[in-house]
């Protein structure tokens, strides 16, 4: 199938063969991007679970020593290939397979970039693709990215080696906020798992997770959006914006001031830690 060559705001460019494979123009995500940019180092290792057709492997390849891009749908891992090539990557490694928490053989339901293993509503093309432990596939790494349409509890079970050795930063996509009925608590489940962690709101649906011992000077833009959000739920609630926020130095402010005055008080003010 033919397609077209486009390039996106950022500078990036990117094959386009279907309407799905516009996802990766979309800035809609801003808040993760800028996360796993401000985690990113030259010698780090990024991993990306459900990497589609390269929207954050592409981008990351850049910020990091290298990346590791997990996709099983064999029509995505094409076009990441693709993409991969257009960019001129080299640090990138492919590998076209899915993540649980045993190997197994899953059934796929076809919807792009929402292809999912779990059961849903409606009648879809279906493949079968074998998934294995993130533990038995990746050896090392200090960064992951999971987007796995409500198969999250299952890709950080099979990733206990990794959390134990590794201790990496995690930046999960919560499905259960994504429609799922059948993900109802599995973030509240992922909590519990990752005991150690400390956890961040990006967005309403992307969590941050990080070990408590993690220095937080490098996760300053993620603690900054926790608390906007907080705000941004209270205000969706009925409530004042600045309902259950720590200090009062923004008395008299808007919450955008807040937003704005917040990243100079984090590290000077342990509340915005202790309170998360």
């Amino acid at each position: 199938m033919s397609g077209e060559v486009v390039r996106s705001w950022d500078g990036y460019t990117w094959y386009i063969e279907g309407d799905n494979d516009r996802l990766v123009l979309n800035d809609g995500e801003m808040t993760v991007r800028t996360v796993l940019r401000e985690l990113g180092r030259l010698d780090r290792v990024f991993v990306d679970v459900g990497a589609h057709v390269g929207e954050y492997a592409i981008r990351m390849a850049y910020y990091y020593h290298k990346v590791i891009a997990i996709e099983p749908i064999p029509r995505s891992v094409r076009i990441l290939k693709k993409n991969i090539e257009l960019n001129h990557i080299a640090n990138i490694e492919v590998k076209q397979v899915a993540c649980s928490d045993k190997e197994e053989v899953l059934t796929f339901r076809l919807r792009g970039g929402s292809s999912t293993a779990l059961e849903c509503s409606g009648k879809f093309n279906v493949i079968k693709v074998k998934a294995v432990r993130l533990d038995d596939l990746v050896e090392w790494c200090d960064v992951i990215k999971i987007d796995v349409e409500g198969w999250e509890e299952k890709v950080i079970k099979g990733a206990s080696r990794i959390i134990k050795e590794c201790k990496p930063a995690i930046v999960i996509e919560h499905h259960e906020f994504r429609g799922y009925d059948s993900c109802k608590g599995m973030k509240e489940r992922i909590i519990k798992i990752l005991s150690g962690y400390r956890h961040f709101d990006l967005n309403g649906i992307h969590t941050l997770y990080v070990p408590k011992s993690f220095n937080i000077e490098e996760v300053k833009d993620a603690v900054v959006y926790h608390w906007v959000m907080k705000a941004i739920k209270n205000l969706e609630q009925g409530k004042p914006w600045y309902y259950g926020i720590p200090k009062t130095w923004w008395y008299g402010g808007h919450i955008t001031d807040f937003m704005l005055a917040l990243p100079e008080h984090i590290l000077k003010e342990k509340e915005w830690i202790e309170k998360l």
